[in-house]
């Protein structure tokens, strides 16, 4: 064993080298400097940077729906993210049908693309609550829909000033939507003028009749209107002494120096285009053009410095970033200009006066389909901390061959931008695209700071809304009741004013007998005179300038309204005015019937007018009138008031024919003729009802 330890050590010293104490010792060898840009973690930095250019969906969509103009698109193509979500949205909403093939949505309707991508809140397109924030969706048929409301209350006389102001601009509006081409049930602007009178006077009642008017474009000095303020009666008070002057509006009470308070003044308005850019401003546009300036700045800066260090080569790699860049720049500025400008946006003017003396609400009103619900109350109010509504209409115009075009180079060249900017980006220093990335980040950052956040919903207790804005807009009447003939009523005025329905319903059985009952009465001056003091009936009808086939009405009636047990009446008189087509008067129920819902107060002529022979139709009970059928619009909309009023508001309609066949003598040929075309087909029982009707009123008595 020991033998075998020695000869191993002999053969380990063999290979020993031997010790030489003058050696020199041994040098490293240099292998030069490290570059950074040869290092496989650089490379990896300077191939990756760039790719992150193209994610970003959420905050890049975010972006597309506040573009506005050319200020926030350069704002986004300045310091771009999510350049591949750019690119595939510009191709779902605009592109060709093959470009949309290719990417796989050659099925998706452009609305489903325009929801993610633009403000888009009509045409097919509704808002609806979620947990007190709004959500747009595109549900063919939804059971809610959240309309935006405006409401000004006041007691002091020149309030309706304010109204008016809201009138005008909401024709303007509709003027321009005629103008661009979106379809007229799309956007709808609705509003009602209701005004309650307590204490009545002549002055109090020239100024109702001044704000109805004006509300419905008619002037106050036209004959037809001298003429209605002078047969007008109510109360019994003669109008002939009181004149009727704009200045009187303004009136100052002398004692006091305080405008008086002499009615109660409610305006209620409704737009149905909302979404959740309705409570949030849009970014200024000085603000989004100073974040582009600088986002550009500081990537063109980063590659001044990457030539710099090159000692100022402009390499293929340079020329390759910038042209890029610019490419990309110019690309997704016109991407978004594109999805932007695939919209037509109409501005609702909602601000109110800052030297406005009424108390203006604004919030939302859910619209939904109570189909079966026997609730009276109303619809709910909701509001915002938001102090402010934002109102728009956006719709998506129909596609063009050349925009489609233009979006498919569009969508091409940004393709071939970042393409040439990405290889330049990996030819240049590594830190040049991560300076790049860095400053794109903070401006998203930025972009998604410098939006508002969406306020939440909240519903207001005791504050219920007429959703149709076809009765008083506010609902205040929760419970109806019937007072005696010799008791006076709580207000002695009802006055009503509403914009312009177009209603396309053809004519009932009961209006077409109340016509035909109307046309033979103009040879019965007994019957005719009978059904005018029972209704109490007036008109005034004006033609439209800007519209020939349709008119601007300003009606009163005091009651004649047929229930089981007799006749009833409001206890206030009422008076309406309204805009309707000429086809739409030929069946009225509905129109002149927002005059009655929400009545506080009603009286009944028990036995008055039983046994009128109209056949075996159904008359309800004066309960049910109270109960259900005039507290009922929340479930009811004007199709649903002309099907179940036609027959209690008969004679009213035979008074409103009445009136309106008087007008075509007198020369109002186009109302005569229209109402003639609309009820040209009449059976032989209608006209047997009729002329049962005109022999049985021939024996009435009052």
């Amino acid at each position: 064993m020991w033998s075998f330890i020695a000869l191993s050590l002999l053969r380990a010293k063999a290979f020993a080298a031997p010790l030489d104490s003058h050696a020199q010792p041994r040098g490293i060898q240099s292998i030069g400097s490290i570059d950074p840009s040869t290092d496989e973690w650089s490379s990896t930095l300077s191939g990756i940077g760039p790719l992150i250019l193209l994610v970003g969906e959420r905050t890049t969509k975010q972006v597309l729906r506040n573009v506005r103009g050319v200020s926030s698109a350069f704002s986004l193509a300045a310091a771009p993210l999510g350049l591949l979500t750019v690119a595939t949205s510009l191709i779902r909403f605009c592109g060709t049908q093959r470009l949309r093939a290719f990417i796989g949505y050659e099925l998706e309707a452009r609305t489903v693309a325009g929801i993610d991508v633009t403000r888009v809140n009509c045409g097919g397109v509704s808002a609806h609550l979620t947990d007190g924030y709004i959500v747009r969706s595109i549900v063919g048929s939804p059971s809610s829909q959240l309309v935006a409301v405006s409401i000004l209350e006041g007691t002091e006389r020149g309030i309706e000033a304010q109204a008016l102001v809201k009138i005008r601009e909401r024709d303007r509006f509709n003027e321009k939507k005629k103008r661009l081409g979106i379809p007229g049930g799309e956007a709808n602007v609705e509003w009602c003028l209701h005004i309650n009178v307590v204490e009545l006077t002549d002055e109090a009642l020239c100024h109702v009749v001044y704000a109805l008017t004006n509300a419905i474009g008619i002037g106050t000095s036209s004959k037809e209107f001298v003429r209605f303020i002078q047969q007008l009666r109510v109360g019994n008070i003669p109008l002939e002494s009181s004149p009727v002057t704009p200045t009187g509006l303004t009136t100052i009470d002398e004692k006091s120096g305080k405008k008086s308070a002499f009615w109660h003044f409610t305006f209620t308005t409704t737009f149905d285009a909302v979404s959740e850019f309705t409570t949030s401003a849009s970014v200024p546009h000085t603000s989004a053009a100073m974040l582009g300036c600088v986002s550009a700045v500081g990537i063109l800066i980063v590659h001044l410095l990457a030539l710099w260090q090159n000692n100022w080569v402009m390499s293929i790699g340079w020329i390759l970033v910038v042209s890029g860049y610019v490419g990309i720049v110019f690309g997704v500025t016109l991407a978004a200009l594109l999805i932007n400008t695939s919209c037509v946006s109409i501005k609702l003017d909602n601000s109110s006066s800052p030297n406005s003396s009424g108390a203006w609400k604004e919030g939302m009103v859910v619209l939904v389909k109570n189909v079966d619900s026997m609730d009276t109350t109303g619809s709910a109010f909701v509001t915002s901390p938001s102090p402010h509504q934002y109102l728009e209409a956006v719709y998506i115009k129909p596609s063009t061959s050349q925009a489609r075009y233009l979006a498919s180079f569009t969508t091409l060249s940004i393709i071939l931008a970042f393409i040439a900017h990405y290889l330049g980006l990996r030819a240049i220093k590594w830190w040049a695209s991560i300076g790049e990335l860095g400053i794109c980040i903070l401006a998203a950052f930025a972009r998604s700071a410098s939006n508002e956040l969406q306020p939440r919903f909240s519903e207001v207790k005791g504050l219920k809304i007429d959703k149709r804005c076809c009765s008083t807009g506010v609902i205040r009447t929760q419970k109806s009741h019937v007072i005696e003939h010799d008791t006076s009523s709580t207000y002695k005025l009802d006055a009503r004013s509403y914009s312009l329905h177009n209603l396309n319903n053809k004519p009932t059985v009961g209006e077409r007998v109340a016509y035909q009952t109307a046309k033979l009465c103009q040879n019965d001056a007994t019957v005719r005179t009978l059904i005018t003091n029972i209704t109490g009936m007036q008109l005034v009808s004006l033609s439209v300038p800007e519209d020939p086939d349709t008119r601007a009405l300003l009606v009163s009636f005091t009651g004649g309204i047929l229930v089981s047990e007799g006749l009833t009446s409001p206890a206030a008189p009422l008076i309406i005015s309204f805009r309707s087509k000429i086809s739409d008067l030929a069946a009225p129920t509905s129109l002149l019937g927002r005059g009655i819902m929400r009545q506080l107060e009603w009286r009944l002529q028990a036995g008055t007018g039983k046994g009128i022979p109209l056949g075996n139709v159904y008359v309800f009970a004066m309960q049910s009138m109270l109960d259900w059928w005039t507290l009922s619009e929340d479930r009811n909309d004007m199709g649903d008031l002309q099907r179940n009023l036609h027959w209690p508001l008969f004679l009213v309609n035979v008074a409103f024919f009445l009136e309106c066949l008087g007008l075509g003598m007198e020369g109002d040929s186009g109302m005569l003729s229209e109402l003639d075309r609309v009820h040209e087909e009449v059976s032989n029982e209608d006209l047997k009802v009729a002329k049962d009707v005109i022999a049985f009123l021939g024996k009435w008595k009052l």
